[in-house]
């Protein structure tokens, strides 16, 4: 998976056929002029790094990044479906019970991660995505630190 600002593109996936939650402003955020200065290049290795360093079944879970000419790249492992943001936007609501579990796997992912001193900082439906069985998946972790 490539992670795109508020979603993922999976590396075999055809970018002329987004998903639905993946719009086409996502596509470019880490290509071009930004992506080839010393900030970028040292601020995605620290994410790299923060990333590296979870290993939670509700946090998805980072392998590889890499900065080839104006293009970097992170590589993470999980089959994402959707955003928390598109299943709201698609069905409008959810029951109480549905709320309390999405409520507590994202809970679940946030207490291990602070518990290892890493904040996520921007929690927000985008950054929380869905797997097949519509189980969480926190994404978009920053380098901010406990």
């Amino acid at each position: 998976m490539v992670p795109r600002r508020g979603g993922f593109l999976s590396h075999t996936e055809d970018p002329a056929v987004l998903p639905p939650w993946l719009t086409e402003a996502d596509v470019d955020f880490f290509a071009g002029e930004f992506s080839r200065t010393p900030h970028f290049a040292s601020r995605l290795e620290r994410t790299a790094k923060v990333a590296a360093s979870l290993d939670h079944p509700r946090i998805l879970k980072f392998v590889d990044y890499a900065c080839v000419e104006d293009l970097a790249t992170m590589s993470f492992l999980g089959e994402v479906v959707a955003t928390l943001r598109h299943e709201l936007e698609e069905r409008g609501f959810f029951d109480e019970r549905r709320v309390a579990r999405l409520g507590a796997e994202v809970l679940e992912a946030l207490v291990y991660a602070h518990g290892l001193g890493v904040l996520h900082g921007d929690i927000r439906p985008e950054n929380i995505l869905l797997d097949r069985e519509r189980r969480v998946l926190v994404s978009d972790f920053t380098v901010t630190h406990a």
